[in-house]
């Protein structure tokens, strides 16, 4: 692995953002994990939750996630797009 911080850290996104000069509200980060929505969160850019985590919809609703940005099954992503 490369040198530098690490998911959950949310400073792992800044080399993503560097490499690829993209304003962060319009990427996406991806997860199956409440950590992976604090990564997201922290490091500035929207969050899409999926469920094969195994966190519980109700747990991903709390902490701020939308309905619509919560995915059974991570083939269900591009009808979000």
């Amino acid at each position: 692995m490369g040198e530098g911080p690490s998911k959950p850290d949310p400073k792992a996104l800044g080399p993503l953002f560097t490499a690829i000069p993209m304003p962060r509200e319009h990427a996406v980060y991806v997860g199956d994990w409440d950590l992976d929505v604090d990564t997201a969160r922290g490091g500035g850019a929207p969050s899409i939750a999926v469920l094969s985590g195994g966190i519980p919809r109700h747990t991903l609703l709390r902490k701020g996630i939308p309905e619509d940005h919560i995915l059974a099954r991570l083939r269900d992503l591009p009808s979000l797009i």
